[in-house]
């Protein structure tokens, strides 16, 4: 069909965004819908979910490459040229940008920094409502040269004339000769320089500790402008120091996956989020001028996609700042972590062995707590969260649902990846929940996308298996293939859905409004550790939502990425977790005395309601929420649990072993 497009052209792609921009014009050229281009690789044996599709072609990033060989098939093209084109860019590094050095106003009791902002880059803004001044509104805030439009025969005076005061400005900072600067850019590769930075050659990541506003993934601006106030955070947390040095001076480290291999539109949505509350935490204590307030640095570590180097920085942090060229103190400990699987594991028993106490901010593993007598979370753990999901099952207003016709019975779909920890120990806990309810509970293992795995069904093929089941259907697996699994049921079980409950890491598809409207005739229940505001209007009232909007104001505007699972508050709860047992401990704070400081603790100010670590290492009884997506509106709250709920509801389990007083955590019920 002559479009009078011009003919799409992968091999004069000079990045992915190019690559992207020509598959797009692709589908135009087409005329094609997404349904149409689905039924199209169906006829050519392929599987292109439409959702899949639709997400991938929004995206800047590289698709997969079984998706974009179903996707050309689909459109009639010849597939040669586009997969030469992928490959070719697979390995492409974004130019560099120059550094813009911009002065920073210096009072005689600081000593401002230089930094380092990519042109066209706004440097993030904001001191919350009652926050302090000075200093912060310096460093976060930085002014752009404004003034009249220079006449064209002084363009060259104008230029030396600012070369000189920039020169100028850059000698007169104090120290600028006598501090090490560590560079964050290789001029041969683009990024990823520093003395405990290191670049996966087989993926191209870039992986270690940062501690400058270096971003990981070049892709993620929102990413790099969360890193960005970290930094700026540290600088006047080193600055406050000096002139407060009775205050705890500390260095926590986040670790978590700031990378990824995928073109899902959330990917990092809950690392990101997670970076934000810890931010906001280290924002207040900084903020409080308390001799006892401690001063927190704040290092940001990727352990790389999936955490696959993750052991190697839990080596790094051990022994940081030494042979770094870094200042700052010693880290006492590591807040955030990021997804159960295998290498996670091997993480904490890493972070262990280097008896560096740990507080998780939304791992909910069960194994994971009798791993490391270092290791703590202010999750709750899967045990606990599938003795609600299965009271939300089989109970409503009171009422037994086992009445209701299918109520006997659930099917559990998980992953089929062996690394993921958490689908697999959320599976056997509703199992066993189910079990004592007297509830038949059978696994259907799925494929997931990346998964090299042959054999099991995709995502896709398992959502259409779930049409006619009698029974409530779970989803144990990741937000990633959730959009295929809600396609598959959308494209096959008509207007007869089965009744559908998930958990909370698809908290992070729900996110999207785009991913959460597509199938408005499927409805969903989900789980939840926490609930964050859905508007910035709502969170006035709160001194972390506050503070965090005031932080992080891109996260109000028109952001189809921001969370509803409260992410944010996780992170600033295991950071508040670790300030307020370093202020208990005062001068005396050090790593041992910190992992015995944070058993049996009360976390009173938390972005909800207060907490209390039980004896394992876990919050008993946390708030969970059940949370249902329907006609793709905004979730509604269906009920919460726990001893921290305002209002539980009537259908909350009441499991032995799970004590109200916070002592345990271990269920003996279950």
């Amino acid at each position: 069909m002559n479009t009078g497009i011009p003919p799409a052209d992968p091999l004069g792609a000079a990045s992915p965004a190019d690559f992207m921009a020509q598959l797009r014009k692709l589908k135009e050229q087409s005329a094609l819908s997404y349904r149409q281009l689905e039924r199209a690789a169906t006829r050519n044996g392929d599987v292109l979910p439409a959702s899949t599709l639709a997400t991938a072609l929004n995206r800047g990033t590289l698709p997969r490459e079984d998706l974009l060989t179903a996707f050309v098939r689909a459109c009639g093209a010849d597939v040669t040229d586009w997969v030469t084109a992928r490959r070719r860019l697979e390995r492409w590094i974004p130019p560099e940008e120059p550094a813009v050095v911009r002065p920073v106003e210096a009072t005689t009791d600081e000593a401002p920094e230089t930094v380092n902002e990519a042109p066209g880059e706004k440097a993030a803004p904001g001191t919350a409502a009652g926050g302090r001044t000075g200093a912060f509104q310096r460093l976060l805030r930085f002014p752009r040269a404004t003034g009249p439009d220079l006449p064209a025969r002084g363009v060259l005076t104008a230029v030396a004339v600012l070369t000189v005061m920039a020169v100028v400005a850059i000698l007169t900072v104090p120290g600028f000769f006598s501090r090490k600067h560590v560079s964050h850019t290789d001029s041969s590769t683009g990024f990823c320089r520093g003395a405990d930075l290191r670049r996966d050659t087989t993926t191209g990541e870039c992986w270690g500790i940062s501690t400058e506003a270096v971003s990981f993934s070049p892709s993620s601006r929102p990413l790099a402008e969360v890193i960005k106030v970290i930094a700026q955070q540290n600088r006047i947390g080193a600055a406050d120091h000096v002139r407060q040095p009775e205050r705890p001076y500390v260095t926590l480290a986040y670790v978590g996956a700031l990378t990824s291999r995928d073109s899902f539109p959330t990917t990092l949505v809950a690392e990101r989020e997670t970076l934000e509350g810890i931010a906001a935490a280290q924002r207040l204590s900084l903020e409080r001028d308390t001799p006892g307030a401690p001063l927190v640095n704040v290092l940001v570590v990727n352990g790389a996609a999936g955490m696959a180097h993750g052991v190697e920085a839990a080596g790094m942090l051990a022994r940081w700042p030494q042979g770094t060229g870094a200042s700052g103190p010693p880290v006492i400990g590591v807040v955030g972590l990021d997804q159960s699987r295998t290498n996670t594991l091997r993480t904490i028993r890493a972070l262990g062995r280097e008896a560096m106490p740990m507080m998780a901010a939304a791992l909910s593993t069960d194994e994971f707590a009798s791993e490391s007598p270092m290791y703590f979370q202010v999750a709750p753990q899967d045990r606990w969260a599938a003795a609600v999901d299965t009271a939300f099952i089989t109970t409503q207003n009171g009422q037994d649902r086992q009445t209701r016709a299918g109520a006997r019975a659930v099917r559990i779909y998980d992953s089929a990846d062996p690394d993921d920890l958490y689908s697999h120990n959320l599976s056997a806990d509703l199992r066993s929940a189910l079990a004592s309810k007297g509830v038949t509970a059978d696994e259907s293992a799925f494929r997931p996308g990346l998964s090299r795995l042959t054999g099991p069904p995709s995502a896709d093929q398992a959502g259409a298996s779930a049409c006619g089941y009698p029974g409530s259907v779970y989803y144990a697996g990741r937000a990633e293939d959730f959009g295929d699994f809600l396609n598959g049921i959308y494209s096959t079980c008509g207007n007869t859905p089965p009744r559908i409950l998930t958990d909370d890491d698809v908290t992070r598809y729900v996110a999207d409004p785009r991913l959460r409207g597509m199938y408005r005739s499927v409805p969903f229940h989900y789980t939840s550790f926490a609930i964050a505001p859905e508007t910035c209007k709502q969170d006035t009232g709160n001194t972390f939502y506050a503070t965090l909007d005031s932080l992080f104001p891109f996260e109000c505007g028109d952001n189809e990425g921001r969370s509803l699972d409260g992410h944010a508050a996780l992170g600033y709860e295991a950071t508040l977790a670790m300030l307020t047992a370093i202020e208990n401990l005062g001068s005396k704070a050090s790593r041992a005395g910190l992992a015995r400081a944070l058993g049996g603790l009360r976390i009173d100010g938390s972005a909800s309601a207060p907490i209390t670590i039980g004896q394992g290492h876990v919050p008993a009884r946390k708030m969970v929420a059940i949370l249902t997506v329907a006609h793709g509106r905004p979730p509604a709250l269906e009920g919460t649990c726990g001893d921290s709920a305002r209002d539980p509801a009537s259908w909350c389990p009441n499991v032995p072993g799970f004590r109200r007083s916070g002592l345990t955590a271990s269920p003996q019920g279950l």
